[in-house]
Parts: C-alpha cells; structure tokens; sequence
C-alpha cells in the first residue's frame, strides 16, 4: 500500500471517527438537553407542589388564628355582657332594697294578692319597713318584725314560708334573673 493510500485510509478513519464523535456528541447533547429540560419540569412542578402546601398550610393556619381571635373577641364580648348583667342585677337588687316604704307597701300588696289562698300569712318584715307595713296592712294581717332580716318580707303561713328577703331572692333566682337580663338588654339568652 502506498504512502497515499495509508493516509487516505487513515484520513477516512479519522473522519469516521470524528463523524462517530460528533454524532456521539450530538446524542449526548441532545440526551443532556432533555435531561435538562425534564429536571427543569420535575423542579417546576415541586415549587408547584411546594407553593400549593404552603398555601394551604397558610390558610390553615389563617383560619385557625381567626377562628381563635374569633372565640377570644366573644369571651370577651361574653364576659363583658355578664360584668354588665351583674351590674343590672346588682343595681335591681339595690333598687330593691332602699325603695321608698310607699313603694315597699305597694309590692307587697301585690304579692299577697297573687298568693290569696285559704289562710292568711303572717308578714315579717325587717325593722326599716315595719311601721309602714303595719300602717298600711295592720288591720288585715298580722305584721311581725324582725331585727336580724335584711330588707324584704317573709310570708308566714301556717306549714310553710314564702321568703321574699330581696337578698335572697337574688341569691336563689340568680341564674333566672341572668338569662331574663341577657334576654332583655342582648335578645340572647344562655
């Protein structure tokens, strides 16, 4: 073989080889290139992924902080309705137990009204209010006084008492009075 002939064959083989190179090169480019593409879409869809758990972690959280200040904002607004009941109560109660003896006469009237039944009671009333209670019911019933009862009366029947010392009215109808008080002043009731 000539010295021409050696080269052409090694001239083709260098071609062939770099022809085989670059179509490896190109494959290896073309596989890099997709590989590079499908890494970009696998990190595009995890940041999808990731800002869609973040969100809704987010709005889970959101919820739960309003739902809390929600329940905060009404336990004070609750607490506040019964600070303000138990003023009402309080000032009733007071109301109650400095009214004038003319008024003091008139409620208890209307309470033995209500309670007419076969016997007549025995009223005792607390020394403040016995004179206007014997001037006014003395003759009908028979007045008592006692020195020990806070404001208010006691009917005295003869098996039984109907207490109405205002102190303890309040004391035994407290939750009563709450929910008539909450029902008046809020329309709401327990």
């Amino acid at each position: 073989m000539t010295p021409k002939g050696i080269e052409s064959i090694i001239s083709s083989l260098q071609h062939d080889a770099q022809t085989e190179f670059n179509a490896q090169i190109e494959t290896a480019h073309q596989k890099g290139e997709e590989r590079y593409h499908e890494m970009i879409a696998e990190t595009q869809n995890r940041i999808k992924n990731i800002e869609k758990n973040q969100k809704e972690e987010c709005r889970h959280v959101y919820q739960r902080n309003v739902k809390r200040y929600q329940n905060e904002a009404q336990k004070s607004i609750d607490d506040l309705k019964h600070s303000f009941v138990s003023e009402v109560l309080s000032e009733a109660l007071n109301n109650l137990q400095t009214m004038d003896d003319a008024m003091f006469v008139e409620l208890l009237k209307n309470v033995l009204k209500r309670e007419n039944g076969s016997q007549k009671p025995r009223i005792i009333v607390d020394k403040s209010r016995y004179e206007a209670a014997l001037a006014a019911l003395g003759t009908e019933y028979q007045v008592i006084q006692d020195e020990e009862m806070s404001s208010g009366f006691i009917l005295n029947f003869k098996d039984y008492d109907i207490d109405y010392e205002f102190s303890h009215l309040f004391q035994y109808n407290k939750e009563s009075f709450t929910k008539l008080a909450l029902l008046h002043l809020f329309e709401e009731s327990l």
